[in-house]
């Protein structure tokens, strides 16, 4: 393969694309939380542990099984968010030795001030696109993300 098939390969690619837009929006969201939200210290490895969490709660040793990594690893991890407010801890009422990691959702939390600053971003792309783009863009995103979901069951949106 040439270089220039590859280059062509790599713009022409849906899944490609929107694996760079992921990353770039990580990298948007990195800096909008340093800059106007004053949390110079969230990382991406902070961004990756939300979708291993339940909206019920998780444990810290479900998170580290469904990340495959050792419950070690990634209780550091899991003591950050909780000191920056995106997450709490809880008691599990299944299990006294062991605690519910749930995201903060009360006010003035970390997790609301992410939304806050997707909100923001999405408000300027839908400025730059303008309203109707944004909005099929949005739906087509979303129509992938069922298909894809299908072939992936136990793995969707809805269960994070």
């Amino acid at each position: 393969m040439k270089k220039d098939e590859l280059v062509y390969r790599r713009i022409e690619s849906l899944v490609l694309s929107v694996v760079w837009l992921g990353q770039l929006a990580n990298k948007k969201m990195l800096k909008e939380f340093g800059e106007k939200r004053g949390m110079p210290n969230f990382k991406e490895v902070h961004f990756e542990l939300f979708g291993y969490i339940d909206p019920d709660g998780t444990t810290i040793t479900e998170i580290a099984r469904r990340k495959g990594v050792t419950k070690q690893s990634i209780s550091k991890t899991v003591m950050e968010l909780i000191d920056m407010g995106f997450l709490e801890a809880r008691e599990n009422p299944q299990d006294s030795r062991s605690k519910l990691i749930s995201f903060n959702l009360r006010p003035g939390g970390g997790m609301l001030k992410g939304f806050e600053v997707l909100a923001e971003i999405d408000e300027s792309i839908a400025a730059d696109l303008g309203a109707s783009t944004y909005k099929t863009v949005l739906s087509s995103m979303q129509k992938i993300i069922q298909k894809l979901e299908t072939e992936n069951p136990g793995f969707s949106i809805h269960d994070l």
